[in-house]
């Protein structure tokens, strides 16, 4: 079954545009220059100047203070809404052209066969009265399959089945 499409939440624009050039004037802070240390060492990258090093951790350090504001910009919002909407169609068609047809051959030749009548029930004491007690063996134990992958069924448990209990003689019997 495919999944709904998500809804664009609609995100309030500002009544007045951030001036994100105030962000240029900062200093970085001591994450920030954490950051771009931990990030040259972990990458092993190297500058053949110390400005192309200041203007990397220039880079990083308004990434990072402005990484959320990009994320909420209405542009990006526009750009993240059209690629819901084409990810929405290709599982819609990848849907439709995997779907099993509408009813199986299996399903016709049940249909077309003939109904049999309904046998007639038997009571349940004459039922009961033949039943005899069964000891549980080894082989009544339910065995517990993985699930088929992509479905998320929990594993079922073992049935734990009581010992039948016999009477010795017809005194100690309760009925």
């Amino acid at each position: 079954m495919p999944k709904a499409a998500k809804t664009a939440v609609a995100v309030a624009e500002p009544e007045e545009a951030y001036d994100y050039t105030t962000y240029l004037e900062k200093a970085p802070t001591d994450l920030q220059s954490r950051f771009a240390a931990w990030i040259i060492e972990q990458t092993g990258m190297q500058f053949g100047t110390k400005k192309e090093q200041a203007a990397f951790e220039e880079g990083v350090r308004l990434a990072t203070a402005l990484r959320m504001h990009f994320q909420r910009s209405p542009e990006n919002q526009e750009v993240l809404t059209t690629r819901r909407a084409e990810a929405g169609d290709r599982e819609l068609a990848a849907a439709k052209e995997t779907a099993p047809p509408r009813k199986s051959a299996a399903k016709k030749a049940a249909a077309a066969a003939p109904v049999a009548p309904a046998k007639k029930a038997v009571p349940a004491k004459k039922v009961a009265k033949a039943a005899a007690p069964v000891e549980p063996t080894a082989s009544d134990e339910e065995v517990v399959t993985e699930p088929a992958q992509g479905t998320r069924r929990p594993p079922r448990r073992p049935i734990q089945r009581r010992a039948a209990t016999t009477a010795a003689t017809e005194e100690e019997a309760p009925f």
